[in-house]
């Protein structure tokens, strides 16, 4: 029994040891899905820019 507790207790710690690893790795996966949506919005403002050009200038208002 005392053999039981001690290796779940190793695998507790071993499991609580690596918890900051996989919050560094969630932490990054989040900032780089931050930067493709970011250029991504970048890239269809852009896009939305260039589409539409100088076509402003082409209006006559009264």
């Amino acid at each position: 029994m005392f053999m039981f507790q001690s290796q779940a207790a190793k695998t507790a710690a071993e499991k609580a040891y690596n918890v900051p690893r996989v919050d560094d790795k969630v932490h990054m996966a989040v900032a780089a899905a931050e930067n493709v949506a970011n250029t991504a919005a970048v890239a269809g403002s852009m896009a939305v820019q260039t589409e539409q050009g100088d076509s402003w200038v082409e209006y006559d208002f009264p």
